[in-house]
């Protein structure tokens, strides 16, 4: 004796549980694909050549438009889904990637079509560098502000490289244990800080000094 329909629809998913998988499906498939020129950016595997970053930025915002519309169907099934901040900020980190350098590459040829009278005599800045001197930190922090960290065309990434890069002995010691990211750019800095702009370390360096002599 066969069972009744009623029995057999008891067993299978509902449509509803179905749908939300596929949705849940086409949702990592758009994000692994953002993730992957963010990626890519970051790392440099990527062709930053202008006119492709410009074709990257068409296909970001094709990902993006999929994802977030992906995500409302989501939201209407499972209303206690909480991804979307999650995924509006991967969607803005990697657009602002892609434009600071476009930013960057329409400056640096506004720049070169310039010729200044007499540039060739102009000396060329070079970043400040901090070996570790108590005393210099706030000169230095002030220098390199002004030359990387205030500069929102430079990507967290690329601050964190300048930043290795101008730190000798003790000071490059104080973030070495970072791993270079863009999340670990603003740990380093408040590491650095907390070793160098600490009033009683300072007072205590003075001090050692001062029975040095």
């Amino acid at each position: 004796m066969s069972k009744p329909k009623s029995a057999i629809s008891s067993f299978s998913p509902s449509k509803e549980i179905m749908d939300l998988k596929s949705l849940k499906c086409q949702r990592t498939v758009a994000k692994t694909s953002i993730v992957r020129i963010k990626t890519g950016l970051l790392e440099k595997t990527m062709s930053l050549d202008p006119i492709e970053l410009e074709c990257g930025l068409d296909i970001l915002n094709s990902h993006s438009e999929k994802l977030m519309k992906c995500q409302s169907k989501i939201e209407e099934i499972d209303e206690e889904d909480i991804a979307r901040g999650e995924l509006e900020d991967l969607i803005v980190e990697t657009k602002s990637i892609i434009k600071s350098i476009l930013a960057r590459n329409k400056s640096s040829i506004a720049e070169a079509s310039f010729i200044a009278p007499h540039s060739s005599r102009l000396p060329k800045i070079s970043l400040p560098t901090f070996k570790g001197e108590y005393s210099e930190f706030k000169n230095f922090m002030s220098l390199f502000k002004s030359f990387v960290h205030n500069d929102p065309t430079i990507p967290d990434i690329e601050k964190f490289n300048h930043l290795v890069s101008c730190l000798y002995g003790k000071a490059l010691g104080t973030v070495k244990s970072f791993q270079m990211s863009e999340e670990n750019y603003p740990k380093a800095l408040a590491s650095l800080r907390k070793v160098y702009d600490n009033k009683c370390l300072i007072f205590f360096n003075t001090v050692s000094k001062l029975f040095e002599l």
